[in-house]
This record gives structure tokens, C-alpha cells and sequence, in this order.
């Protein structure tokens, strides 16, 4: 027990005697080392990363080749050095346009670092002459490092250059709060360049929750149309299943991989590539020849199944097919027969073969209500056709009064039963023709989709409405 504690006693007693020639690094020889190791690297890797860059600019610069991410200010690789300064003198219009707002939003983050950076520059440059040429006293006359006296450990206690210290500080933070300001309108100005922008996602909303009467393309449309205008919406689209298409688009990919593949083998060996084709007897056929047809027959069928498929699932209401063509409504109607018809263009048409697949009437560029649009629009009389009146009509008579509201109300009946029954069988048909076309379960409508409006107000408006 004795001889471990005399061991224990040697050990400290052993570093005690070598530390006594050993002498503690300063702060200016710490810093005079990291330089040296730390900064060497850091030029030679800078140095060849100019280089390589300029070597391999497939490499270095993807978004000027890459189809899906190509863009104009990629295109210029400039040199080997010269791209130091002039990557600065790229507009921020140029960046949010063809990078994104989120590539331009992370360049500015570097420059606000940048400028804060900066600032501790600046307050470093007279901060230090006044702690260098502090007094003298017991606190800081053992510090010798020149360097260390720049700092404010050189400082004594209760020294009224602390001052400086606070003043250094109001004025660092004073210029954060500056240059945030500064940053909040500019992401202001530049987030409003990016909403006005004419592209489509600046004008289409994500709906999702669809309700199940409303999963088809027209329904979708006729719904937001009803909440605003038909001017107002563009277009919708229901999203679909379409689990057979899928697979046959990752078939055709692979078959892309393999035509590439033998038109590389060709060009890089000079040797017209071969395989043995177990669908016609097994023979050697040309890879390339072979490859190439098949992806002409795969093409046309995937592109014959879109089409499918895209006019089983979106059926267009007669509504749709009126306002693509900017027509206007002019209703005239029946009494006897309880039948709503209108002339569009001089032709006359039914409602009970025409009408939309929900229970409202266009007129103009408006949507009313049936019984809002019939009262309103129309004069109906005892034995003789609907006419147009633009909302005034004569009410001394109560008795016509009275057998004109029981008239609207027959033909509302009417007209939703007919409504009904042709939104079923359009629903039938619809189902039923996409089953045979397709013998898949290709076209089955999710629960989302997007619609695309006109106007940005529009826009707005419906991501408030169905948020």
C-alpha cells in the first residue's frame, strides 16, 4: 500500500520537473500557428477548386447542362479567378427569376453575415488603440503579447475606456437592427416580384379533401366558378390513380436505358450491339433497331392511354363548353311541356339534354341561383313563352303572381330530376367506357386537385376560402 502511494507521488513530481523547461504558448503564437496550418489549407484547396472548376464545369456547375435546371446565368462559367468579383454583379432580379426565391433568399443570408462581419471589422480597428494604450497596474503588467494588449483582458478593472467597449456594442447591434430592416423590405419587395409573377404557380391553388360529388375536372370548375365568376377560373384538374400508366411509363424508361446504353456501346466500341430476341424465335436482332421500335410502340400506347383516360374522367358540362366558347345564355321556356330551353347564338338547346351538373343558370357572365335567375330574368305568363323582362314585370295582377311562382317551382322540379338522371348516367358511362378501354382501375379520382384562376386577387381569395 505504501509503495502505490510513492508512485502516485513520483508521477506529479515527474511532469512537474519536464514542465519546468516547458513555456506556455501566447495567444499571438496560437494564432501565428493556426494561420500557417489552417490557412495553407485553405489556399491550396481554393486554389484547386479554381482550377477543377474551370477543368470540369460539368462538375461544378450542373444547372447549365441539366435540363430540368438549366438557366441563362449558369451558362457563364467566367475564369479561373475573375468569378470572385464578378458573381456580385448579378442582379437580384436575374437570381429570383431564374433560381428561385429561395437560391436569392440564401445568397442574402451570406450577405447579411457579410455585412455584420463588417461591422466587427470596423469597431476592431479603434477599439484596439484604445485598449493597447490602457494604464498600467497590477491587473495587466504581467501581459507581455502584443497581441494580447489589443484586447479588452488588457484592460484594468474599473477603467473608464470600458466605455468604448459599450459604445462598440450599441453600435454592432444598433447596425444588426439597421440591416434587418433593411432585409425585411427588401424580402418584402422581392416575395411581391415573386407572387406577380405571370407563372402558373402563382395562379393555381392546391385543393385538398375534395368532397366525393366533386371529384371530377368539371365539377371542380363549376364549384370555384360558382364562387366567383367563370371569368374568374382558368381551368381545374381532379388528380387520378392511374397505377397501370405508371407501370408502363417505368417499362418505357427502362427501355430508354437500354436504346442509350447501345447507342453508347456503338459509339464508344464502333461494334453495332446484339441480343437474342425470345419473342421472335429467339433470333439475334440489332439492339438498337429492336430498342427503337419498341419505344415507338410503347409511346403511342402510353400516349393513346393519356388520352383515354383524360376523356373518361373529365366529362365537360354543357356550362363549360359555352364559356370555353365565350358565349352568352338567353332563356326562353315551355309551359306546357315543363321544359327549359335557351338560344345561344341563334340555335336553340334543351335543358334537358344540356344542362350543367348543378343547379344554376348562366346568364351572361353570372351565376344565379334557379329560382333567383328564373324570377329575375324572366316573365312567365299564364299561355304564352317566357320572356325576357331584365328583372321588371308587373304585379297587380296577385293571381298571376301566385301562378307564376307555382310554375317556377314545377319547372325546378322538372329540371332537377332531369339534372339528376344525366348526372348519373354521365357518371355511369363515364365509369363504364374507361373499365372497357382501359381493363384497369386507371382514372379512379383522388381527393385533391388544382384549379388555376385568372387574376391573382382570384388567387388569394381561394386560399383563404379553403384554408
Amino acid at each position: 500500500m505504501s509503495l502505490e502511494f510513492e508512485e502516485l507521488e513520483f508521477l506529479p513530481r515527474f511532469l512537474q520537473e519536464d514542465n519546468e523547461t516547458l513555456t506556455a504558448p501566447n495567444d499571438s503564437v496560437i494564432i501565428r500557428t493556426t494561420l500557417k496550418v489552417y490557412g495553407s489549407m485553405y489556399l491550396v484547396l481554393l486554389l484547386l477548386f479554381c482550377c477543377l472548376r474551370v477543368r470540369y464545369p460539368r462538375a461544378f456547375n450542373v444547372r447549365s447542362w441539366t435540363p430540368e435546371l438549366q438557366s441563362e446565368l449558369a451558362k457563364n462559367h467566367f475564369g479561373a479567378i475573375n468569378w470572385f468579383w464578378k458573381v456580385w454583379s448579378i442582379a437580384d432580379d436575374d437570381i429570383r427569376e431564374q433560381c428561385g426565391m429561395d437560391s436569392l433568399c440564401f445568397l442574402r443570408i451570406y450577405r447579411f453575415g457579410l455585412k455584420i462581419a463588417f461591422v466587427g471589422i470596423f469597431n476592431s480597428i479603434w477599439l484596439m488603440p484604445v485598449y493597447s494604450s490602457s494604464d498600467v497596474t497590477e491587473e495587466n503588467a504581467h501581459i507581455s503579447d502584443p497581441l494580447a494588449r489589443l484586447t479588452v483582458g488588457y484592460v484594468p478593472s474599473r477603467s473608464p475606456r470600458f466605455i468604448a467597449t459599450v459604445i462598440a456594442a450599441y453600435i454592432h447591434f444598433g447596425a444588426i437592427m439597421y440591416f434587418l430592416l433593411a432585409e425585411f423590405e427588401w424580402f418584402t419587395m422581392h416575395r411581391h416580384k415573386y407572387l406577380m409573377a405571370e407563372e402558373p404557380r402563382n395562379y393555381t391553388v392546391y385543393v385538398s379533401h375534395i368532397p366525393l360529388e366533386y371529384r371530377t375536372s368539371a365539377k371542380l370548375c363549376d364549384y370555384f366558378r360558382s364562387c366567383f365568376s367563370p371569368d374568374a377560373v382558368l381551368e381545374a384538374h381532379v388528380a387520378l390513380e392511374i397505377p397501370q400508366l405508371e407501370s408502363e411509363f417505368k417499362a418505357r424508361e427502362k427501355l430508354v436505358n437500354k436504346l442509350e446504353h447501345a447507342i453508347n456501346i456503338e459509339e464508344v466500341k464502333g461494334k453495332t450491339p446484339t441480343h437474342i430476341n425470345l419473342l421472335n424465335g429467339s433470333q439475334k436482332v440489332n439492339s438498337i433497331d429492336c430498342y427503337a421500335e419498341e419505344l415507338a410502340e410503347i409511346n403511342a400506347d402510353v400516349k393513346k392511354r393519356i388520352l383515354e383516360i383524360e376523356l373518361a374522367a373529365n366529362t365537360m358540362s354543357f356550362k363549360n363548353d359555352l364559356e370555353a366558347e365565350g358565349a352568352s345564355m338567353h332563356y326562353t321556356g315551355d309551359i306546357s311541356g315543363h321544359l327549359l330551353s335557351g338560344s345561344i347564338g341563334g340555335d336553340s338547346v334543351s335543358a334537358a339534354s344540356s344542362l350543367s351538373l348543378d343547379d344554376t343558370y348562366t346568364t351572361g357572365n353570372k351565376f344565379e341561383p334557379t329560382l333567383a335567375g328564373l324570377t329575375e330574368h324572366m316573365d312567365i305568363t299564364e299561355d304564352g313563352p317566357l320572356e325576357s323582362l331584365s328583372g321588371h314585370g308587373d304585379s297587380k295582377d296577385m293571381s298571376k303572381s301566385s301562378k307564376k311562382k307555382s310554375v317556377i317551382a314545377s319547372m325546378k322540379s322538372k329540371t332537377d330530376h332531369a339534372m339528376h338522371n344525366m348526372k348519373s348516367a354521365t357518371e355511369n358511362a363515364a365509369h363504364a367506357g374507361l373499365s372497357m378501354v382501359t381493363g384497369s382501375d386507371d382514372g379512379e379520382p383522388r381527393e385533391a386537385g388544382f384549379v388555376t384562376f385568372t387574376n391573382l386577387k382570384t388567387t388569394q381569395a381561394a386560399l383563404q376560402q379553403i384554408h
